[in-house]
C-alpha cells in the first residue's frame, strides 16, 4: 500500500510510515465470518461470555446437551442426536405406512432370500401375484382371517395359455376341442401341500418385517388351514390301464408313460434325464433330484423299462433321453400336450364322476410305482432308495394312498 503523505509503497497494514513515519488511517479489524441462522428443529448453539474450557453450548428443544470446546464439536454432536432420533421416528413411521409390497420387495432383498432356489423364487413370485387384493394395503393392519380367506378359496393356476380369437381360428379342429374341454373345466382347488407354501410365504414375510421393526409377533403362524376342505381324491392307474398302456407301447408317449411307471422317477427328473448318466454296461441309471436322499440315486434298468429306455437313447448323442425338436420337453407342456391327449386316445378316463376335476395326474403314476411294489413284496430299504427318499414311512405315507381292496384280501386271508 501506499504511505497517506509521501505516497512511497510500505507494507500492507502498516501503522506507520517507513519512510516519513506519518501514523497510517486506522486499520478495521477483521470482520468474523457470521454464521448462518441453525435450521428450525435442528437445536441452537451459544456462546458463554468471558475464559473458559468449553464456552460453546448445545441444546435440543429446549434441553441442554452440553458444553464444547469448538462450536464444530457441538454442531457434530447435535447432528448425531438429530440423525438417531430421526431414524426412530423412521421406525415408528414405516409401522404405519409400509405395505405389504413394501414388505415383499424387503424380503426378496434379504440374504434369507438369496438361500432360495430357482424354483423357489418363481413359487414365491406366484404366491405374492394371489395376495394381489392385500399389495397396497398396510402391512401391521391385515388380519390372519384375510390371510386366510385367500388361500382357503385358492385354485390351480391354468396351466395352459390363454389363447386369442385370431391363435384359436388357427388351430385344428382337434387343438380346438382339446383347448374348448380345458378351458371350460372349473379350477381346481388348491392341495393343502400348495396352501400350506403359501402360509409359509407369509411367515417368511413377517420374519422380514420383524427384522425391520414394523412388526414385533409372526402372525403368521397363527394362520389356520382348511385341511379337509375342496381335497381331491387322486387314484393310481387300474391293472387294466397299465396293461392298455404295455398293449399300445408302440406309441412314443406311452413309452415315456411306461418309463415313469417302472422307474418311479419324478417327472421333473425324468424329462430332463440326460443321456450321459444312463450306464447300459451296469444296467443302472445315477440320476435324481429335490432332496440330499433323491440326488444321484442309483436305479436299476430293469424289465421293460431297459427296452424303452434304449429305444429313446439311440446313439447316445443327443443331451437328454427324451427331447422334442432337440430341447428338453417341459412338464407344463408333458401334461397338457402328450400325456392327456394319450389318456384320452386310449380311452383312459382321468377325471371324476362330473368330468370336473383330474384324479389322475402325471404324478399319480410316482404314487402307481410305489404301490405296485409294495403289494409285489419290494424290500422296504430298497424301495425307499429308488424312490428317492431319506425315510420308508415317508413313501409309505406319500405314496400308498390308494388302497386295493383286493390286495388287502389277500393279504389278510395268508392268516390262514
Amino acid at each position: 500500500m501506499l504511505c497517506s503523505r509521501c505516497k512511497k509503497e510500505i507494507p500492507n497494514e502498516s501503522i506507520f510510515c517507513n519512510w516519513c513515519g506519518k501514523r497510517q488511517t486506522a486499520i478495521e479489524p477483521k470482520q468474523k465470518r457470521k454464521r448462518f441462522k441453525r435450521p428450525n428443529g435442528s437445536g441452537t448453539i451459544s456462546k458463554y461470555s468471558g475464559e473458559r474450557k468449553k464456552p460453546f453450548v448445545a441444546r435440543l428443544d429446549g434441553k441442554l446437551i452440553g458444553t464444547f470446546r469448538t462450536y464444530e464439536e457441538a454442531d457434530e454432536v447435535l447432528t448425531d442426536i438429530i440423525a438417531r432420533k430421526q431414524a426412530c421416528m423412521d421406525v415408528i413411521l414405516n409401522k404405519y405406512i409400509s405395505t405389504f409390497t413394501d414388505v415383499h420387495n424387503a424380503f426378496i432383498q434379504s440374504k434369507e432370500y438369496e438361500k432360495i432356489g430357482e424354483k423357489g423364487k418363481y413359487s414365491i413370485a406366484s404366491a405374492y401375484k394371489r395376495f394381489e387384493s392385500l399389495h397396497d394395503k398396510v402391512f401391521t393392519k391385515i388380519l390372519a382371517a384375510e390371510y386366510e380367506s385367500i388361500i382357503d378359496s385358492a385354485v390351480v393356476l391354468p396351466a395352459y395359455k390363454i389363447r386369442t380369437p385370431e391363435e384359436i381360428k388357427k388351430m385344428s379342429a382337434k387343438e380346438r376341442d382339446r383347448y374348448n374341454a380345458l378351458i371350460s373345466k372349473p379350477q381346481e382347488p388348491l392341495s393343502y401341500s400348495a396352501k400350506s407354501k403359501l402360509k409359509q410365504y407369509i411367515i417368511h414375510l413377517y420374519n422380514t418385517a420383524i427384522s425391520n421393526k414394523i412388526e414385533t409377533v409372526n402372525y403368521g403362524q397363527n394362520i389356520v388351514l382348511d385341511k379337509a376342505s375342496n381335497k381331491i381324491k387322486r387314484r393310481n392307474f387300474t391293472k387294466s390301464e397299465k396293461d392298455l398302456l404295455y398293449k399300445n407301447d408302440n406309441d412314443d408317449i406311452v413309452k415315456i408313460i411306461l418309463i415313469y411307471l417302472e422307474l418311479g422317477f419324478r417327472l421333473n427328473e425324468l424329462l430332463s434325464l440326460p443321456t450321459s448318466r444312463i450306464d447300459f454296461e451296469n444296467d443302472i441309471i445315477q440320476w435324481g433330484s429335490k432332496t440330499d436322499a433323491g440326488k444321484d440315486r442309483i436305479i436299476p434298468l430293469v424289465g421293460k423299462a431297459r427296452e424303452y429306455v434304449k429305444y429313446f437313447y439311440g446313439d447316445g448323442s443327443q443331451k437328454f433321453l427324451i427331447e422334442r425338436n432337440g430341447k428338453r420337453i417341459r412338464e407344463e407342456y408333458f401334461r397338457i400336450h402328450m400325456f392327456y391327449p394319450t389318456l384320452d386316445r386310449l380311452g383312459i378316463e382321468y377325471s371324476d364322476e362330473n368330468s370336473r376335476f383330474n384324479v389322475i395326474t402325471p404324478h399319480r403314476i410316482r404314487h402307481t410305482f410305489a404301490a405296485d411294489s409294495v403289494k409285489a413284496g419290494v424290500a422296504p430299504e430298497a424301495l425307499k432308495e429308488i424312490i428317492g427318499h431319506a425315510q420308508y414311512s415317508t413313501t409309505i405315507n406319500k405314496y400308498n394312498d390308494d388302497v386295493d381292496v383286493d390286495y388287502l384280501k389277500k393279504e389278510l386271508q395268508k392268516k390262514g
